[in-house]
């Protein structure tokens, strides 16, 4: 049989309307599609050519992503044979094509055409009714799911994406013959930004039908769920449950500095919260309870008590924060472990003056600032073990003669800036501790990233 390689571009409106345009080949009207040589050259750099030829126009700022891959056999009215095509969907956006204002004036006349009426139409291409009809009923959905231990108990990890549009398991549709580990690793690159070297390990599958609030018609979704351990690129030999916390870690902190939305549930708080608004989700909940035993990670075999001083000052229009170094010559917080009997307030004190040489008489503090409490399970001393933190951080406000002394002992301290916390060293190399990182953008004292816009792949 004769066979064909299709890159076809997929550009709905505002109203979930399809752009089709009428092609010569094809007898009617049709999707953007352009016909290629090899699988070597689908890309989504051609789903954009296909649309920019049938439009007459160039799209400079289109961008495109893989979205399905589909087989159909049908006759060929260029070759008058019966020919099996490879369609290799994306789906294309551009800024300026949300509405059909948008199109009303190219010399092609492209429509935006709703799915009943594409199915109904006999003008439309045998071609383009075949993949959207099963484009729109049925997907095969990558849900991995990220698990670490909590204060309270194991949790999974939930992101803001584009799947659900609302705050909940990082997911994605993928093309039927996708390798679903590359998925995996996709979402990662795309919704949280992970680049590092990930492990598959217990999967189930599930499958769920509804009604498609988007096409209004029944929907079959093929779940497909895989418990994910982030082990990132480092040589060090660890556990893997630590390997797999010090990763999560590394991760929480780049999703709090980039200000991307996300958070951590815990494994027995994972409900059907949004099932009000998918049932997809309920149906998710109810998979991942199947998963539940294997995805209770250790609990920390030490636990620390600590008092924390968060010492900043404005420099211009922006906030430094005092750190000290510690014995591995990294810079971290000012405290230190609260003793048997002792207050957390005690505590401080005392650890400022043995750090900074201070006493109580030269602080300037504000009795209506808020004290806070913060618990977090780390990968701790040497050898790492899984360790609970419960810190107490108090914002403390140095006299003008204690930041003179401060200055006076530039070996033990420094002042950091913003954009240093969110890299995790300073300008010129010191490490910072990850647990003041954390620390300072729990507490809100550092601001998210400029530039923040999540990057559209072409491929």
């Amino acid at each position: 049989m004769r066979k064909k390689i299709v890159v076809v571009a997929v550009v709905q409106d505002e109203q979930g309307r399809f752009l089709l345009t009428r092609h010569p080949r094809w007898n009617g009207l049709s999707l953007p599609m352009n016909s290629v040589d090899s699988r070597n050259d689908v890309s989504g750099f051609e789903a954009i050519r296909a649309v920019e030829e049938d439009l007459g126009c160039p799209l400079p700022d289109a961008s495109a992503h893989e979205l399905e891959f589909l087989v159909h056999a049908g006759h060929s009215p260029t070759a008058d044979v019966v020919t099996s095509y490879d369609f290799h969907l994306y789906e294309v956006y551009d800024p300026w094509i949300s509405t059909q204002r948008s199109l009303d004036n190219l010399d092609s006349k492209p429509q935006f055409l709703s799915l009943n009426e594409i199915l109904v139409r006999e003008d439309v291409a045998w071609g383009t009714k075949a993949l959207i009809e099963e484009f729109t009923s049925c997907s095969k959905v990558v849900v991995p799911i990220i698990a670490r231990p909590g204060p309270q108990g194991t949790e999974v990890l939930l992101v803001q994406n584009a799947f659900w549009n609302f705050e909940f398991l990082p997911s994605r549709r993928c093309r039927s013959d996708a390798p679903h580990d590359q998925v995996v690793k996709t979402i990662l690159r795309d919704d949280l930004g992970f680049l590092g070297d990930i492990q598959l390990g217990t999967t189930i599958e599930d499958f769920h039908m509804e009604v498609s609030s988007k096409y209004q018609i029944a929907h079959t979704h093929h779940l497909n769920f895989y418990q994910v351990t982030l082990v990132g690129d480092s040589d060090e030999e660890l556990d893997p449950t630590l390997a797999n916390v010090s990763q999560t870690d590394a991760l929480n902190r780049k999703l709090k500095g980039l200000g991307k939305k996300y958070r951590w549930v815990r494994m027995d708080h994972l409900n059907a919260n949004h099932a009000n608004e998918s049932p997809l989700a309920e149906q998710v909940v109810q998979s991942i309870r199947r998963l539940a035993p294997s995805l209770q990670v250790s609990e920390p075999e030490v636990s620390i008590v600590a008092s924390v001083a968060l010492v900043h000052r404005a420099v211009g229009s922006e906030r430094c924060f005092l750190a000290r170094f510690d014995e591995n010559k990294r810079l971290t917080y000012l405290g230190g472990p609260v003793a048997p009997g002792e207050t957390s307030e005690a505590c401080l004190k005392r650890h400022l003056f043995e750090q900074l040489g201070v006493d109580s008489a030269t602080l300037e503090t504000d009795d209506s600032a808020q004290v806070t409490c913060h618990s977090y399970i780390r990968v701790h001393g040497e050898p790492g073990r899984l360790t609970r933190l419960q810190l107490t951080a108090f914002p403390v406000t140095l006299s003008a003669t204690a930041i003179h002394q401060t200055y006076q002992a530039r070996s033990g301290f420094r002042w950091l800036s913003a954009k240093e916390v969110r890299n995790g060293v300073t300008d010129n190399g010191p490490a910072i501790d990850p647990i003041l990182q954390e620390l300072l953008f729990d507490e809100n004292l550092i601001p998210p990233a400029p530039n923040i816009n999540p990057i559209r792949y072409l491929d």
